[in-house]
């Protein structure tokens, strides 16, 4: 097997409890890579794809590790419904996508507050569309220039390739992003290795 087809299939940890795959390795009969990796919110960045988990339960320790068919300290796993948020994105470069990214931006806040909740994002591929939610998503939490958030993306995700409408629109939100914090911005590399 060719290194872009594996490297297409895997799922990949980004930040700290954020995923980014393709719709591949998610796909009908695919619910174990949830329980594996503990996935309870997907963010499914494709306009034209199934939400073929929605609803389905995963197992998931309280402490929010994955649970691996073992008891946790004598505790029993929980049970977690699939959260699901659609972006109904086409991978064209005249496709808005800034306003996808704050939406985004906010459900994954909202679910990283609880500690038992990881998110994944995927499209097709996980190359372009949502790679560039998850970049900009890096952009708005951690106050980073668009190259920063790109190579952080690229990082966890080597085969990240953003369309270039995609990139323009991320580069206009690194003005905003600048422009609101005057150059200050949150240490990125405590979360990541940079």
């Amino acid at each position: 097997m060719s290194e872009l087809p594996r490297c297409r299939s895997e799922i990949q940890e980004i930040l700290p409890r954020i995923f980014l795959t393709s719709y591949f390795a998610v796909n009908r009969g695919k619910l174990q890579n949830f329980q594996k990796y503990g996935i309870t919110h997907v963010i499914c960045c494709a306009k034209e794809l199934d939400l073929c988990h929605a609803g389905k339960e995963i197992l998931v320790h309280r402490d929010g590790s994955t649970y691996d068919g073992r008891a946790l300290d004598g505790e029993a796993p929980c049970r977690v419904s699939l959260s699901y948020l659609r972006l109904p994105l086409v991978d064209n470069p005249s496709q808005e996508i800034l306003e996808h990214c704050r939406r985004a931006y906010e459900w994954i806040e909202d679910a990283l507050r609880c500690v038992r909740c990881r998110v994944l994002l995927h499209c097709a591929a996980g190359c372009s569309r949502s790679a560039a939610v998850l970049i900009g998503y890096v952009m708005l939490r951690y106050r980073r220039r668009f190259e920063d958030a790109l190579g952080v993306v690229r990082t966890g995700r080597p085969i990240v390739d953003i369309n270039l409408g995609f990139e323009t629109q991320l580069r206009h939100l690194e003005t905003e992003v600048v422009q609101e914090d005057r150059g200050l911005h949150c240490p990125l590399s405590s979360v990541v290795e940079l």
